[in-house]
C-alpha cells in the first residue's frame, strides 16, 4: 500500500517511484522467506507460480502492455507460445527447485490461459532443465 501522502494520487504514478520499487522488493523477499519457512515446516505438495517466480516475464509483460508500460491494458499475445519461449529463467530458480523436490512434489501454476500455452510452458520447463513436476496447472479467465 502506498504511503499516506500518495493515497490521493494515481497509483500508476506511485509505481514509478524508488519507494515503490524498494517496498515491492522488500515484500517479495518477505513472501519468499515465508514460503520457504512454510515449506520447511510442512511436507507434501509445493505449488510454484511460473511468471516472475521462476521465469523472468517482465520483458514480455512490458512488450505486451498497451499503449506502453505501465499502460492500461494487456495484449493477449503475451501468452502466445512464441512469446512464452522468450522468457529466461530467474537466476537460481532451477537449483532451488531441484533441492526442494527432494522432499516435495512440485506442481507448477500459471494464469497462462491462451491457446497453446500448456504445451509451450511444458516445453519451456524442460528446455530450461526445471525439475519434473507432479502437475502443470494453467488457469484461464
Amino acid at each position: 500500500e502506498p504511503p499516506a501522502e500518495w493515497r490521493q494520487r494515481p497509483y500508476r504514478e506511485y509505481k514509478q517511484t524508488e519507494d515503490y520499487k524498494k517496498r515491492r522488493a522488500e515484500n517479495y523477499a518477505l513472501c519468499a522467506q515465508k514460503v520457504v519457512e512454510y515449506a520447511l515446516q510442512r511436507r507434501g505438495r509445493l505449488f510454484v507460480d511460473i511468471d516472475n517466480t521462476i521465469s523472468d516475464a517482465w520483458k514480455r509483460i512490458r512488450r505486451a502492455t498497451i499503449p506502453q508500460w505501465p499502460g492500461h491494458s494487456f495484449d493477449a499475445k503475451a501468452h502466445s507460445p512464441e512469446e512464452l519461449a522468450k522468457d529466461s529463467p530467474l537466476p537460481g530458480a532451477q537449483g532451488a527447485l531441484a533441492s526442494l523436490t527432494r522432499d516435495w512434489e512440485v506442481t507448477y501454476l500459471s494464469a497462462r490461459g491462451a491457446a497453446g500455452a500448456f504445451q509451450a510452458t511444458s516445453k519451456w520447463l524442460k528446455e530450461h532443465h526445471f525439475p519434473s513436476y507432479g502437475q502443470l496447472v494453467l488457469v484461464s479467465d
